[in-house]
């Protein structure tokens, strides 16, 4: 039945509460037996039906519906009876009351049960159990008319869609029929854009139709004069009059005596208007709930001209008889909230959901496509229709207003403009919201107000995660009396604040309103705009002064070493932000205001460096210190001379991480007990925070820090094939033991579960141009294409090769697949479904090692084993030219120059050769530096810039290196025994450097935390004779 009509889930509470009471009761009126009798026969012949119900649901939706309502309405009766108890309906003589009642309700039942039966399209009545007597109707309406009530209705207000908001919909009609709930109130409080008016307008139709709605006020800012406070009660009281005719008798009899009553002040008015003639109506108090709605009650007014009224409801809603039961809706302003939060008061808070909007869109868009018959049927489509649903962010007001956009003009164009960006249409309808908002918010003309607003308001906005109040407060160094909450509490409509639980963060519910205020266009007022820059910068100083006063000491935590239970809780919420985001919020400052910024750290890392160093480790983050520490140093312009000092610093600093993360990372404390001591004795930190007395001694140590640094990570088996991403972030590395990985490759760390498919030797590596997509090639004879954000494959094995496939890469705009296999063949797939684009591209003698696209794409260039590189049309798979047959051993290794016209190759006897692409002959004026900077592993393991024929170091001869790649000064290399080794060469250091020095052994596997041991140490070397050019 709940799939029939919303109304079904009231009904089957309302139904099951009925009988629990039945089931108490040791004695019933017969005439409440026949009732139950009359019901139990209605649901039986209705279940009997079910099997029939469809092909007659369209003709009986009205009288089902109907009959659901029927239902509630003599539950209400059965539940008001035994609450009286038997004692008091005697006194009172209620007997005869009810069976008039209960007779009538039978009645009713057996119509719906006929037109049922029958399928009769015949209107269905609903029999109410309330008695309205009879009154002199006209003068009664003549004198209710005086009280001038204004036109505050919710005619334009749209209605929940079906099965949306069933839950609460749910709890407010059993609320409002619960004779036993001691709360009169509802509060229905959200921000702006959660659907309360469209709850509100819901449940007011379901109320009317069950003849319990007594008042239904929409309050609109935009109606100033009907939305006044001081018109609210004479409305209320004129709805309530006109609803039930013995109410308006009472009513007007009370202005009767009362002549001057509709001028009378707020509380008189509640008093005589209201409270009096409603506790007068004994009667009604057996009827069951009267429910009014006072829908936008935050737009009744402003805050100072609602003061009156508010103060009514909190002294005088008590009074109001049980029987009248109010939902009130509102954004959760502090004023507000202070009337409302007593006893008396049941309140929920509203969050839309995506299903109920993704449903909003789903309808409106059907009929936008209804009007317009010129759409494609299936338009929008449920992409779009998710699209729309994810900008809205929850917010009913963008939904709303986004469809109405759509529907004035062209809806296919319109659709694409709203998915594009915010429209302006749709921006102006919510910047008007966001001034209305801001406008009762506070006291603009007031300066102190505005500079709290600002001050609050931009931590709230450059924040990198929500925050507490608290937090916020610690911030900017404000007691809890003058802190952020007085501003908070005013914009509770557009943030989620929680005034009962400081523990909530506090986030800007929309990121529209975000726009809004960093937009000076959009706010139209200097006091409501915030400029991200300038915010970055305040947020920036914030945190290194919260960390330098008070923040930060060694063993914060009061730490042993043999402490292993490390908490980030152990940390203030302020103190944990500060030391994640401190540098972030460096970065995100404009370069024009730095220099503001640079004092506050040239106070901070010469004091607290170790004990950020601590704290990040506390937090579980020292190895993100490292890429701070290197973003900062890139930040800051060593140009300038009065940063140069602060810049060394940072570089030291910077390299202190980089040596020491991983032990720091064990252990907060290990940063003044193992790392320090064992820093280079001139390096600036060393020099700086070392303490003879505090601090163990090394003798033998090395004095100066080492110009290369290093990261190793590890396979199960040898490693066939390294490459880095597009950006340079991360590397992958495909091995003998049949899987891929993913690094970091500024730490190290692997980032995805190995992907596993591969049968074999994953022979080759390579990322898509946007880094989205890696492909594979094995000796299995499968490609594969994974997604490299999730390691998930993205199509199925791509088959055809006949022997293993050797190298694999993409093609400049990513969408062919270009392979080179054992079978002696190259061959080309869409990247998109796998499909093989063009036949076997045949020609080679052995195996193809190596292949790649030109930079236009339009040419692929193999080398193999047969010791030749071919060039293909990359379009028909023919031969261009002469095969190129200089080299002596098989190529193992090709790639085009930057503008297509060179081949650069390389063989396994390390001979370098560059071809010209358009005779295929060797080039004697084209040089090796016109290739983009790259480093490389040759015979005897030395590293070797190309370009410029710098020879940086020496790999240990026992580790024999398959291949390499490099990405600027990042050298990755695959390894027999299993391992990548990243090498860094930092460019500031790099410059001023012929060679490079030895990496210490105290460096760990990024995977199973060993060290190096010392053979594996890289060797420091003499600038060698490099005969290659």
């Amino acid at each position: 039945m709940a799939e029939v009509h919303p109304y079904a889930n009231f009904a089957r509470t309302s139904l099951s509460s009925a009988y629990k009471v039945v089931q108490k009761q040791i004695w019933m009126d017969q005439s409440f037996v026949n009732l139950m009798t009359a019901m139990e026969t209605l649901y039986s012949f209705m279940s009997v039906a079910d099997n029939f119900i469809d092909w007659k649901l369209n003709i009986l939706q009205q009288n089902i519906k109907t009959i659901l309502l029927q239902t509630v309405e003599c539950a209400t009766l059965i539940s008001y009876y035994a609450h009286w108890g038997f004692a008091v309906r005697v006194l009172q003589g209620m007997h005869s009351d009810y069976a008039r009642t209960c007779k009538r309700l039978i009645q009713g039942l057996d119509d719906l049960r006929a037109n049922f039966e029958t399928g009769i399209g015949a209107q269905p009545v609903f029999v109410s159990c309330r008695t309205y007597g009879v009154v002199a109707e006209t003068s009664t309406n003549q004198i209710l008319d005086r009280l001038t009530p204004a036109e505050m209705h919710g005619s334009e207000h749209l209605e929940c869609l079906p099965g949306t908001c069933q839950e609460l919909l749910g709890r407010i009609i059993s609320w409002a029929t619960d004779i036993n709930s001691q709360q009169n109130v509802f509060w229905l409080h959200g921000v702006a854009g959660s659907g309360k008016s469209t709850v509100a307008t819901t449940v007011a139709k379901y109320l009317g139709e069950m003849h319990r709605l007594g008042a239904f006020i929409c309050f609109n800012r935009s109606f100033a004069d009907c939305s006044h406070p001081s018109r609210v009660i004479q409305t209320l009281a004129h709805k309530l009059g006109t609803f039930d005719k013995r109410i308006g008798k009472a009513i007007s009899e009370a202005m009767e005596g009362y002549p001057g009553l509709k001028d009378a002040s707020l509380p008189t008015q509640f008093t005589k208007l209201l409270i009096k003639p409603l506790s007068s109506l004994a009667s009604l108090q057996n009827e069951g709930a009267i429910v009014v709605v006072l829908d936008a009650l935050d737009e009744c007014g402003s805050d100072t001209t609602r003061g009156s009224l508010l103060q009514v409801l909190k002294t005088q809603l008590h009074q109001i008889p049980s029987y009248i039961r109010i939902l009130i809706t509102s954004h959760p302003l502090n004023d507000i909230r202070r009337a409302l939060e007593h006893q008396e008061v049941h309140q929920e808070c509203l969050n839309a959901n995506s299903e109920d909007i993704s449903a909003f869109f789903h309808v409106e868009m059907t009929k936008i496509k209804e009007m317009d018959q010129s759409l494609p049927l299936d338009w929008p489509g449920d992409e779009k229709i998710d699209g729309l649903t994810s900008h809205a962010c929850g917010s009913f007001i963008w939904a709303s207003t986004a469809v109405k956009f759509i529907r004035e003009y062209t809806p296919t164009r319109c659709l694409e403009t709203v998915l594009a960006s915010y429209t302006t249409e749709a921006q102006t309808a919510l910047n008007q919201l966001y001034k209305t908002i801001l406008e009762s918010a506070g006291q603009w003309s007031v300066q102190d107000f505005v500079v709290d607003f600002h001050n609050v308001l931009s931590i709230i906005l450059a924040a990198r995660r929500p925050l507490t109040t608290s937090a916020i407060d610690q911030l900017l160094s404000v007691s809890q009396i003058q802190g952020s909450a007085h501003i908070l509490s005013c914009l509770c409509s557009v943030l989620s604040y929680d005034l009962d639980n400081p523990a909530v963060p506090v986030q800007i519910l929309h990121p529209s309103f975000v726009d809004f205020l960093s937009d000076t266009k959009r706010s139209g007022q200097d006091a409501w705009y915030i400029d991200k820059d300038t915010s970055h910068k305040d947020l920036a100083i914030a945190c290194l002064k919260r960390l330098y006063t008070k923040g930060l000491k060694k063993n914060i935590c009061n730490l042993t070493l043999g402490c292993q239970d490390l908490k980030s809780e152990d940390l203030a919420e302020d103190i944990t932000y500060a030391c994640i985001f401190w540098v972030d919020h460096v970065l995100a400052t404009a370069d024009s205001s730095i220099v503001l910024v640079v004092p506050y750290i040239e106070e901070f890392l010469p004091k607290h460096l170790l004990h950020w160093f601590e704290a990040m480790s506390i937090l579980g983050k020292s190895q993100e210190t490292i890429k701070h520490l290197e973003s900062l140093c890139r930040q800051i312009p060593v140009s300038e001379k009065s940063y140069q000092n602060l810049h060394a610093f940072i570089l030291d600093a910077w390299r202190f991480a980089w040596q020491f993360a991983a032990v720091i990372e064990e252990h907060p404390l290990l940063v003044y007990h193992n790392a320090l001591p064992f820093a280079r004795k001139n390096s600036l930190t060393y020099k700086k925070f070392y303490n003879h007395e505090l601090c163990a001694k090394v003798i033998g140590w090395q004095h100066s820090w080492y110009p290369m640094l290093l990261r190793v990570m590890r396979h199960m088996d040898r490693v066939e094939s390294v490459a880095f991403s597009p950006n340079g972030t991360h590397i992958i590395s495909g091995s003998d033991d049949n899987t891929i990985h993913v690094w970091d490759a500024s730490t190290g760390i692997q980032v995805l579960p190995p992907m596993q498919g591969h049968q074999d030797w994953v022979q080759s590596v390579a990322f898509s141009p946007d880094g989205i997509h890696i492909v594979s090639g094995s000796d299995d004879k499968t490609i594969r294409v994974w997604d490299a954000s999730t390691g998930t494959q993205v199509l199925l094995p791509i088959q055809g090769h006949q022997g293993a496939v050797q190298s694999v890469s993409f093609s400049p705009d990513g969408t062919h697949i270009v392979s080179g296999s054992a079978d002696k063949t190259i061959r080309v797939w869409d990247a998109s479904t796998g499909t093989q684009v063009l036949p076997p591209i045949q020609g080679h003698q052995g195996a193809v090692l190596s292949v790649a696209f030109s930079p236009d794409g339009t040419h692929i260039v193999s080398g193999s084993y047969d010791n030749t590189v071919r060039l293909w049309d990359a379009s028909t798979g023919t031969q261009v030219l002469s095969p190129m047959q200089e080299h002596q051993d098989c190529v193992q290794w090709v790639v085009f120059s930057p503008d297509g016209t060179h081949i650069l190759s390389h063989d396994v006897g390390d001979i370098w050769l560059i071809w010209d692409t358009r005779t295929g002959l060797l080039s004697t004026s084209y040089h090796i530096s016109n290739f983009p900077s790259f480093l490389t592993v040759v015979t005897g393991q030395w590293i070797v810039d190309q370009p410029q024929n710098k020879t940086l170091g020496k790999v240990p001869s026992h580790i024999r290196c398959l291949v390499s790649a490099s990405w600027g000064t990042l050298l990755a290399i695959g390894c027999d025994n299993g391992k990548v080794i990243v090498i860094d060469f930092p460019p500031l250091l790099y410059a001023s450097s012929e060679t490079i020095g030895v990496i210490p052994s105290g460096v760990r596997d990024q995977n199973d935390g060993a060290f190096i041991s010392e053979e594996e140490s890289f060797t420091p070397v003499v600038e060698k004779e490099n005969s290659m050019f």
